[in-house]
């Protein structure tokens, strides 16, 4: 499979143009979006177009709302799991996301 890391940042998101939904795929990063989808208390806008791009690309969301975090949050003092990980829906059964260590922020 090919493994694609995508950046955080404080722009809203746009669709990677980098990748064909053809190819076997783990994307992993920061969409820095909020969903209920991962744990947020709101989805915002950012966040539906992170689920309708996963959707109309055949990815599946990799996230057990048990994970510990991998974000703790000093300002709003709590944490939060904003990494995603998405994969071709054809590896989906065998994929695990596994928080290690959270980033202190």
């Amino acid at each position: 499979p090919k493994i694609t890391a995508v950046r955080g940042s404080t722009i809203a998101f746009e669709e990677p143009q980098t990748f064909s939904y053809q190819d076997i795929y783990v994307i992993i990063g920061d969409f820095n979006s909020y969903s209920t989808s991962w744990d947020y208390k709101d989805t915002n806008k950012d966040g539906n177009l992170v689920e309708g791009w996963g959707e109309a690309g055949h990815l599946d969301l990799i996230h057990e709302a048990k994970l510990p975090p991998s974000f703790n949050s000093c300002r709003w003092k709590k944490g939060y799991n904003p990494d995603l990980a998405f994969t071709s829906d054809r590896i989906t059964c065998p994929s695990k996301k596994l928080v290690l260590e959270p980033i202190p922020y």
